[in-house]
């Protein structure tokens, strides 16, 4: 994987969070966890106000995305695995960053 183009496409996942572009967050998850979106979204602060990139690391066929996801209130880390899928990178996993 590179980190350009995986980096991009995290960022632009974190915005589609923010902005509530629901359609645009499912479609960065592959098809058997598109499903799972809302109860993934549940997790997140309400409402998620910001969204920062915090760390893309790439090793051969993935790269482990971080991302804090926070409101005035809250905020939370979570990191995903991405991976490409259909020529682009796509979540193929994801879990809050324990600390």
């Amino acid at each position: 994987m590179d980190e350009v183009p995986t980096r991009k496409f995290a960022e632009a996942h974190a915005k589609a969070v923010v902005d509530g572009d629901m359609d645009s967050v499912t479609n960065d998850f592959i098809p058997d966890l598109r499903g799972q979106v809302s109860d993934i979204a549940t997790q997140l602060p309400q409402p998620v106000e910001n969204a920062t990139v915090k760390r893309v690391d790439v090793e051969d066929d993935h790269a482990t995305v971080e991302i804090e996801y926070s409101n005035e209130t809250q905020s939370i880390r979570i990191r995903t695995r991405w991976e490409e899928v259909d020529g682009r990178p796509m979540i193929v996993d994801g879990a809050p960053v324990e600390d």
